[in-house]
């Protein structure tokens, strides 16, 4: 993760100061991918899942954006250099803010941009 200065505390209590969901919405991918095109929407559901926690060396990433792109379609169709394991869910990039640490590296407030 590259990250970059902390929130300050306005920043965090404005627009993260809400109580951290129980759960939260993924795109799960449920079978091997073909081909992108309509056909293929049988594939994907957005689902609730539960916020996972994180491990010693992680953080918990509050998501602000994140997208589908070239990587995550070549994990779908089972091209990618890690192994497809389903049900997966999507999503190898994205940007928001850390809201739990068990990494003495980031604490929690710290921007941060993952792949």
């Amino acid at each position: 993760a590259v990250h970059s200065p902390t929130c300050s505390p306005w920043e965090l209590e404005t627009f993260f100061g809400v109580p951290l969901p129980t759960s939260m919405r993924a795109v799960i991918v449920k079978e091997k991918v073909g081909r992108f095109d309509e056909t293929c929407k049988a594939c994907f559901n957005v689902d609730e899942v539960p916020i996972p926690k994180a491990k010693p060396g992680e953080v918990l990433v509050r998501v602000a954006r994140a997208q589908i792109n070239p990587s995550d379609t070549s994990f779908f169709k089972g091209i990618y250099g890690q192994k497809l394991e389903l049900p997966s869910r999507a999503g190898f990039e994205g940007c928001g803010v850390v809201v739990a640490s068990e990494s003495e590296a980031i604490s929690p407030g710290t921007r941060v941009a993952f792949r």
